[in-house]
């Protein structure tokens, strides 16, 4: 269950300044970023063919599957930042963290937050995600990421973007 309750609600519900309550906030979010960095790591090829099902070793050998999420923020009082945070999709203002996943479904990949208003394409491209990626990997994404084709040929490592069809007028496209 998700409240979002303000930093002034909280104020209240707990007798503090609303001042006080987001310097806690962001300070606990500071130590939890230092003592879960090591929580995220990009395992080795041989890691992931050892936890991988397999059903899916035989028919895709090393994948990734990668998505963005989107979490709601207060409006700030700068107009920059506003601009960078603002999120059409979201009706609202947020801030953008790329995912990634191994076969195995552990987490092998978080990058820095962008601004809401960044397109899930270019974060995938500015977060260094792809930088990870050897040949004869998979990248499993949905219809957010067809920019990333580019970069991934420009980096000539035999990746392979796997994305869904795309609906037109109603029906799936005929496979070639």
């Amino acid at each position: 269950m998700i409240l979002e309750l303000t930093y002034s609600a909280l104020g209240v519900l707990f007798g503090v300044d609303r001042k006080s309550i987001s310097k806690i906030f962001i300070s606990t979010l500071e130590y939890l970023v230092i003592r879960c960095q090591d929580f995220v790591a990009w395992p080795s090829k041989e890691i992931v063919q050892s936890t991988m099902p397999d059903e899916l070793k035989n028919m895709y050998g090393n994948c990734v599957i990668i998505d963005c999420t989107e979490i709601k923020i207060d409006q700030s009082s700068s107009v920059e930042a506003k601009g960078q945070t603002y999120s059409h999709y979201k009706k609202g203002f947020t801030v953008k963290v790329l995912i990634g996943c191994a076969q195995a479904g552990s987490v092998s990949f978080v990058s820095k937050c962008y601004g809401g208003r960044i397109s899930d394409a270019q974060i995938t491209t500015c977060s260094g995600h792809l930088d990870f990626l050897e040949s004869d990997y998979l990248v499993f994404a949905d219809k957010a990421f067809p920019e990333i084709q580019s970069t991934i040929d420009e980096k000539g490592a035999g990746v392979v973007l796997v994305m869904p069809s795309f609906l037109r007028d109603g029906c799936f496209p005929k496979k070639k």
